[in-house]
């Protein structure tokens, strides 16, 4: 009889107790099961610099470094494009082998909220040549063969292998190289490499490959169904027949053949390849007599379950006349029948592999070598864990100078000395914290404010410049800077840096005022009006003439205006001349 666990659980005090226990197995043990495993330990500053992709943010917390690495919770950090941050943002080659490049923006906040921050460069030294080749080539390889192998075109390819038009096959064979799927995250990492010009010249190479194994497989299975059917047509009535045997499986062939015409091969031979019949004849006793090779070929057959391109050791012996018995006559109507697999039309993954880890490798070892190409395939890898920190070693560049970054000026509430915070970024990644004394700057004022203690705290990863990996204490904001850093006045009194300059402070000026009493008078430069001469009076022929100006004169008051805006204009328009030459 049988009873659900939903009816079981209602069943009173057992059913409430069942369901207790279904509680404590479902949630309580698991949840016991993550407590015993523990938190991961902390990132370190190396792995935060290492694991940050390129243009990625960096933080200081708790006296170090941190920031995210590729993945984000199990998803990848993406850019604006949708596409995977890249892990570095150049690469250079080195007589060691190939560094990564990459550039990280850090941001510091001291214990009194002051903040500052840059960039910093890393270099990333990955293993050597060969070694990323190698990994290269097999990471892809596997992924290519797989993606080819489930593509519609071999699945065409299968479908025209069993109706026999092997031409069709091949074609659709070598069009399942079209497509370089690599998926998976890292897929678009992939793909920028294999858009790059020399990963399309390796897509070249490897289409070009699987195009020549494909038209030569169909090519050996078409002359081994021809020759096929041209030898069983009077299987009933052959008298000549070549045994082969593959000594590693212990098959055994029979082949029909032409009168006279016999297989004498015997040794390592490759499946698919042709070889010369010898020509017999008979004595008189029925011995078969050598004349030489003839002009007729014969394509060696694989054996059952082997394939094309494969190499066996073929054994071979003939019969003759009664030798050939009904039951082997049976045996060749229904033996040797090309048995193509699609696989036996693609490139296999050992042959990718092959080819693609010699074309990386040259690649790689090319003084020519496009750094763009390099890039894309050292982000690539990184994308797929090829690399990763634990076969890489990655370093800030640069040397203090480069990776310094210091706060603005401040004062501790408690202290009467301005200073500054200065972190130094090492080149593994440690930060040391120094404490500057600003004496130059008046405490407490605009050039260095007031600032309190974030949270009571202190300034706890503080670091000796001497031994930078070593966490010195903390100074209190109302000690005195000296038990932090030497006094240079006391011991160069007569530096510059030390002279006195009295109070710096920045402070209000009382600016004098004076009344002045601004009249604008017209300026009598001109005058508004002038006389008119007086009439002009003489003589002819003792007759008395006046001559009076009033009539131009009452001309030129008119024209008196025009004058002068026509003189304005001319002005305004030599100015304007003059200064647009400037």
């Amino acid at each position: 009889m049988k009873v659900s666990h939903e009816r079981l659980f209602h069943r009173g005090i057992f059913g409430r107790f069942a369901a207790f226990l279904y509680f404590v197995l479902a949630v309580v043990v698991p949840l016991r099961a993550v407590a015993d495993t523990g938190l991961p330990p902390p990132q370190t500053p190396n792995q935060a610099i290492s694991q940050s992709p390129s243009h990625g943010y960096l933080r200081y917390e708790n006296g170090r470094l941190v920031g995210g690495g590729q993945l984000n919770n199990g998803s990848w950090h993406m850019d604006s494009s949708g596409r995977p941050n890249l892990q570095f943002n150049g690469s250079s080659r080195t007589p060691n082998g190939h560094v990564g490049n990459k550039n990280l923006n850090v941001n510091f906040r001291d214990n009194f909220g002051n903040s500052a921050g840059g960039q910093i460069h890393t270099q990333t030294r990955t293993p050597g040549s060969s070694t990323l080749s190698k990994a290269a080539g097999a990471y892809a390889a596997g992924s290519i063969a797989g993606s080819v192998l489930g593509s519609s075109n071999a699945q065409k390819a299968a479908g025209y292998l069993g109706e026999g038009r092997y031409g069709d096959a091949a074609f659709h064979a070598a069009a399942a190289f079209d497509v370089f799927n690599i998926g998976g995250g890292a897929r678009s990492l992939w793909d920028a490499f294999w858009a790059s010009h020399d990963g399309r010249d390796i897509q070249k190479e490897v289409r070009e490959a699987a195009a020549k194994k494909a038209r030569d497989a169909a090519a050996a299975a078409e002359a081994a169904e021809a020759a096929r059917r041209e030898a069983y047509e009077n299987i009933n009535n052959t008298k000549w027949v070549s045994v082969i045997k593959f000594r590693d499986t212990g098959e055994i062939l029979y082949v029909p053949m032409k009168e006279g015409r016999l297989l004498g091969a015997q040794g390592n031979f490759t499946a698919g390849e042709a070889v010369p019949l010898g020509a017999y004849s008979l004595d008189e006793k029925g011995g078969l007599v050598f004349e030489g090779a003839s002009k007729d070929m014969f394509i060696l057959p694989p054996p059952t379950g082997g394939s094309y391109g494969e190499t066996y050791y073929y054994q071979t012996s003939s019969l003759r006349g009664d030798q050939i018995t009904p039951e082997i006559r049976e045996k060749m109507r229904n033996q040797n029948k090309p048995n193509l697999d699609v696989r036996d039309l693609l490139l296999n993954q050992q042959e990718i592999e092959a080819i693609l880890n010699k074309r990386l490798d040259a690649l790689l070892n090319s003084q020519q070598a496009n750094a763009d190409a390099i890039t894309a395939l050292l982000n690539a890898m990184w994308g797929s864990g090829l690399i990763n920190t634990g076969n890489t070693q990655t370093n800030v560049t640069g040397g203090d100078a480069a990776n310094t970054f210091t706060t603005a000026p401040y004062t501790p509430a408690d202290g009467q000395q301005a200073q500054q915070t200065q972190f130094i970024v090492n080149n593994n990644g440690n930060v040391t914290t120094n404490i500057i004394s600003r004496p130059d700057l008046a405490p407490h004022s605009s050039q260095a404010p007031t600032r309190q203690p974030i949270g009571g705290q202190s300034q706890t990863n503080t670091q000796s410049p001497n031994n930078p990996g070593t966490a010195q204490p903390a100074p209190n904001p109302g000690q005195s800077d000296k038990a932090e850093k030497p006094d240079i006045c006391k011991s160069n009194p007569n530096s510059i840096a030390c002279a006195d300059i009295g109070n710096a402070d920045y402070q209000d000026i009382s600016l004098p005022t004076q009344n002045i009493n601004l009249r604008f008078n017209p300026a009598n430069i001109f005058s508004t009006d002038g006389a008119c001469p007086k009439p002009h009076t003489f003589a002819i022929e003792g007759h008395s003439f006046t001559l009076s100006y009033d009539t131009v004169c009452q001309f030129a008051r008119l024209a008196r205006p025009i004058v002068i805006l026509v003189g304005m204009v001319m002005a305004m328009y030599m100015a304007y001349s003059a200064v647009k030459e400037l």
